[in-house]
């Protein structure tokens, strides 16, 4: 059976593929045309100095292809120097020859500097479904940006809405006790399979957790009522799970009203 610290290294080490990729580089910037429009028309303030949130859009400033990850961060780079009112970019790596719609082989996400600020830890390439380079194994706290209780800016394509986050992603130790959860289950349905048998598939064809388990839980609305036919009545709360490279810490100032109703939302999500 896999050991906690050969897991660990796994999850801190995650396996590839060999095989022939390239890479997509995505420049966002921030579109502040209609503000600046609406100085145009007679309000005197500064694009810059209003309120952004709760949400403001942005545009694809340009997409370009590189055949290596080196030669993709300096064309962003320079493209960072193009680009008014830069606010992000995204370098997904990308199987040659393959649907470029369906995954992707590695995802990273820049700051307006060019500094990388967070990276996929599993592929998300369809083809390799319950493969070992698609298992999510968690992320160590240094490799989780946000906490609980962390209002974010979520890029949603070519637009950002402030959320705050209520769930992140699994921790590696959590991801280890779910695959011994799982080899436990399995022993009661496969009798007279060895151990080191169980132990491997748990840990291969039967991990169930890949890209979409790697993403922070985040709310921005209240709960909302449900009410059956039969007269009963259930809240639920209207939700994201948002990848890690989807999020940015808030920029601009929050309006004091906005921080008052996230935090009510929050304490009232916990205590739900």
């Amino acid at each position: 059976m896999m050991t906690f610290d050969e897991f660990k290294l796994l999850a801190n080490n995650p396996p590839r593929k060999e095989e022939p990729t390239i890479f997509k580089v995505v420049v966002y910037g921030i579109d502040t045309s209609e503000r600046s429009q609406e100085s145009e028309n007679g309000d005197n303030e500064s694009p810059k100095k209003r309120e952004f949130y709760s949400e403001f859009p942005l545009y694809c400033f340009q997409e370009v292809l590189s055949s290596t990850l080196s030669d993709a961060e300096a064309m962003m780079m320079r493209l960072f120097q193009d680009v008014a009112n830069a606010y992000c970019a995204v370098i997904t790596e990308l199987p040659f020859g393959e649907d470029i719609h369906s995954g992707y082989v590695s995802s990273r996400l820049y700051d307006a500097c060019g500094v990388l600020l967070e990276q996929s830890l599993c592929s998300s390439y369809f083809n390799e479904e319950r493969d070992d380079y698609r298992h999510f194994r968690g992320r160590t706290p240094e490799q989780t940006r946000f906490a609980k209780g962390d209002i974010v800016e979520v890029r949603y394509g070519n637009a950002v809405e402030l959320a705050i986050v209520v769930g992140v992603p699994a921790s590696v130790e959590w991801c280890y006790q779910y695959g011994l959860r799982v080899m436990n289950h399995m022993r009661k349905r496969c009798p007279g399979m060895s151990e080191d048998e169980l132990g491997r598939l748990a840990f291969s064809k039967w991990y169930m957790l890949d890209d979409t388990d790697d993403s922070y839980t985040v709310i921005n609305q209240p709960a909302q009522a449900y009410n059956y036919s039969n007269g009963k009545q259930e809240f639920y709360w209207p939700h994201d799970h948002v990848s890690g490279q989807c999020l940015m810490k808030p920029r601009f100032p929050i309006p004091k009203q906005i921080e008052k109703e996230f935090s009510t939302y929050y304490q009232q999500f916990i205590s739900s």
